[in-house]
């Protein structure tokens, strides 16, 4: 059985993470984050990802007290639950707000954690049943992280390409295109109506300067890359070209300097 997109597995997973840190202590982020919100078609992933509000010396914040909950051994943020769901897990520092990069002891990699106070910021919490609430990182957010993450490692990240690349053609959904006050008479088409939109989301946020930046150099990367539009363009389906992709691309751009409302 499956609620707001997750299996069983991954419900009792998260049981675990409210005991272990209480409802207030983490956010849900990554494709799953996205799955409580839109329809998650384009791919399936049994994993979670979260955001820890714990500092780098607290981490890992009594996760491994939790029993049957294993460490990966090789990725120092990868863990296993009692019940096999791989979890990754990002520290976002105490407040939620931490935005430098980190390396994980013994590790030669850096790993970026601009963007993940919007997570702590914008949680919408979610119930999954009369028991079970977690807080969840809204699309927006999910859509700024991924394209954060892609640009730190665009060769690892290919499915955050395909999970962006979906959200420009696909979201919303084909009943709230339809209600989208002030967007046709912008002379936007019904494709271009999904990115506008969510670029006025993500507008909303009120996104730092370093975010700000980060976004604007996955557009660019995208606008300036014929090889990456082409490939979110074939990801995205239905026949669409680069041509099209950099049409939505446009489009969330505009939707960037259009608050909601005006």
């Amino acid at each position: 059985m499956r609620r707001h997109g997750l299996a069983d597995e991954q419900l009792e997973t998260l049981r675990d993470l409210v005991g272990c840190w209480g409802i207030g202590g983490f956010v849900l982020i990554g494709a799953r984050a996205l799955s409580c919100f839109v329809p998650l078609t384009w791919r399936q992933t049994e994993d979670l990802d979260v955001s820890v509000m714990v500092s780098m010396e607290e981490y890992p914040a009594g996760l491994d007290d939790l029993p049957g909950w294993r460490t990966d051994g090789a990725i120092t943020q990868r863990w296993y639950s009692r019940s096999g769901v791989r979890v990754d897990v990002l520290p976002s520092g105490r407040d939620g707000r931490a935005e430098d990069a980190f390396q994980w002891p013994g590790e030669d990699r850096t790993f970026s954690r601009v963007g993940l106070r919007l997570a702590s910021d914008f949680a919408i919490e979610v119930g999954f049943d009369d028991e079970l609430s977690v807080h969840v990182a809204p699309v927006s957010v999910v859509c700024v992280l991924k394209m954060i993450a892609y640009l730190d490692r665009p060769q690892e990240r290919s499915r955050d390409l395909l999970d962006i690349a979906h959200l420009l053609a696909d979201y919303p959904d084909l009943e709230r295109r339809f209600e989208l006050e002030g967007v046709y008479e912008r002379g936007l088409d019904y494709d271009q109506a999904g990115p506008f939109t969510l670029g006025q989301e993500i507008q909303a946020l009120g996104l730092s300067a370093t975010e700000h930046d980060s976004v604007d150099r996955f557009l660019v990367c995208v606008e300036t890359d014929e090889v990456v539009a082409s490939r979110m363009a074939q990801e995205a389906g239905t026949g669409r070209s680069r041509v099209d992709m950099l049409r939505l691309v446009q489009a969330l751009r505009l939707g960037l300097l259009r608050p909601p409302g005006e």
